[in-house]
């Protein structure tokens, strides 16, 4: 661990900016009324993806419980972690994840914000994942606004390594449908454990 002058820290004033998870779902719903999606760059295909993502995100969020092994891991954490999630509102993985993650903050009792990656460009190039600021990506604080451990994201492990052979053997819409399958079959089970994995860490 590092040392608490060297350690990483969210300010108060972003965390204070970041959205709750149903004010994030309104924010969504009301760009998509306007024919919008979050982030700076509007595309035809990325509207399709926002539209589909609140879906799914509604959903999961209806439908997704945890399991008692990952529930016993985070209770035996302190109350006062916090988490904070960098996500958009076009971003597939972060529809497939961010409700599970949402849903076991909330019953554990964390305190959990939403921040917009292109919005927190600064945040962002804090939690890169080998350079790239994939997303999404849970960060755990302290009641200081500390970081504990590195961050989570942007995929379970195995679903990342899935993910980098597929890009190596076939384009982008097909290995985005592979990956989409896969986490409708997996229906959260991966997640639990990977998540439940790095908070044990914390």
């Amino acid at each position: 661990m590092e040392t608490i002058e060297n350690q990483r820290k969210i300010e108060n004033y972003i965390w204070q900016a970041g959205m709750e998870w149903a004010e994030y779902v309104i924010v969504l719903e009301g760009l998509l009324k306007e024919g919008k999606t979050t982030g700076p760059h509007q595309t035809p295909e990325r509207l399709e993806h926002a539209r589909i993502n609140l879906m799914r995100m509604k959903r999961i969020s209806q439908q997704f419980e945890p399991d008692v092994e990952t529930m016993e891991i985070l209770n035996a954490k302190p109350n006062d972690i916090r988490i904070l999630f960098i996500v958009e509102g076009w971003c597939g993985d972060a529809a497939q994840i961010v409700p599970a993650l949402q849903k076991m903050v909330e019953q554990r009792g964390w305190k959990s914000k939403f921040i917009l990656r292109d919005e927190f460009p600064a945040v962002m190039d804090m939690f890169l994942t080998n350079g790239s600021k994939s997303i999404p990506v849970a960060v755990a604080l302290d009641k200081d606004g500390y970081v504990l451990q590195n961050h989570w994201g942007p995929r379970p492990a195995l679903l990342l390594d899935l993910v980098n052979n597929w890009k190596q053997a076939m384009d982008k819409d097909d290995w985005h449908k592979l990956m989409h399958t896969w986490y409708a079959l997996d229906k959260s089970l991966t997640l639990q454990k990977d998540f439940s994995d790095w908070v044990s860490q914390l």
